[in-house]
């Protein structure tokens, strides 16, 4: 860690040492209520609140792994980072994914920020297929059944997080996958920034994916 960074964080930490600490700090907010801002539990109506748990519960995305969800299941609002070094395997995770998400009848909104439209398109046909060599057939196959429901980035490269948020939101989808979030114009040390981010386009769909490289300093510097 160099001096820049370790000042950077230092600063963060106090900050938030003072927010805990100082009473009188200009941080604290003074004439909250509790009232206000906790759930009175002799109020809950049970019947009510277990309904609308297992409504949630029961609305959720399964990987091509484990069809079943019985292992492993992708909730509504929920964020999945998958990290690993170049080469590892992430985007060919992420294509999995796609193809499951789209056969099992859901809207998907793929970024493939590394990658140009061919590769894209070839990459998610030859999955589909399950073959690296996909004939006419198959490919036109794959457009005939998913083309309505499958939405792709048209920008390779370093792409503005705000325009990735309007897509998805304009195109209403329901799982957005993004390969890689270093490609996003954010800066690794904002964290304002990438919970923002975060925050919103769990707002937008029902779950998002994401890729990130891992190794290296500024890979390790990225997204916290």
């Amino acid at each position: 860690m160099n001096a820049k960074t370790y000042e950077f964080k230092a600063s963060r930490f106090d900050s938030v040492q003072r927010l805990f600490v100082e009473k009188d700090s200009p941080e604290v907010r003074v004439g909250v209520m509790p009232e206000s801002v906790t759930v009175d539990l002799s109020k809950v109506d049970v019947k009510q609140l277990r309904r609308e748990v297992q409504a949630r519960q029961a609305d959720f995305a399964t990987s091509p792994f484990d069809c079943h969800g019985e292992g492993l299941r992708f909730y509504r609002a929920d964020v999945t980072v998958w990290s690993g070094f170049p080469g590892a395997g992430k985007t060919t995770l992420l294509r999995q994914f796609v193809c499951q998400l789209l056969a099992a009848g859901r809207r998907v909104f793929l970024a493939s920020l590394e990658e140009d439209r061919a590769s894209s398109c070839g990459g998610l046909m030859c999955t589909a297929a399950g073959t690296v060599a996909p004939n006419d057939h198959q490919a036109q196959w794959f457009l005939d059944a998913f083309g309505d429901r499958l939405r792709i980035w048209n920008l390779l490269g370093a792409s503005a997080y705000l325009d990735v948020l309007e897509a998805v939101r304009a195109l209403k989808v329901e799982h957005a996958v993004i390969d890689s979030l270093m490609a996003l114009d954010v800066s690794g040390y904002d964290w304002e920034t990438q919970r923002l981010f975060a925050k919103y386009l769990n707002e937008l769909c029902a779950h998002d994916w994401n890729a990130h490289p891992f190794g290296g300093a500024s890979a390790q510097a990225n997204w916290r």
